[in-house]
């Protein structure tokens, strides 16, 4: 699956990584997880 954002979510993303030392790709997933289960 493939999931567009725009340009300033994409940035805070890559710096959310950074910081937390996670991948993208799993913030993503516990966010739409987590969003998911709220629906």
């Amino acid at each position: 699956m493939e999931v567009h954002v725009t340009p300033e979510t994409a940035k805070k993303l890559k710096d959310l990584a950074a910081t937390s030392g996670r991948a993208a790709e799993d913030i993503v997933e516990d966010a739409l997880a987590g969003y998911l289960e709220e629906v």
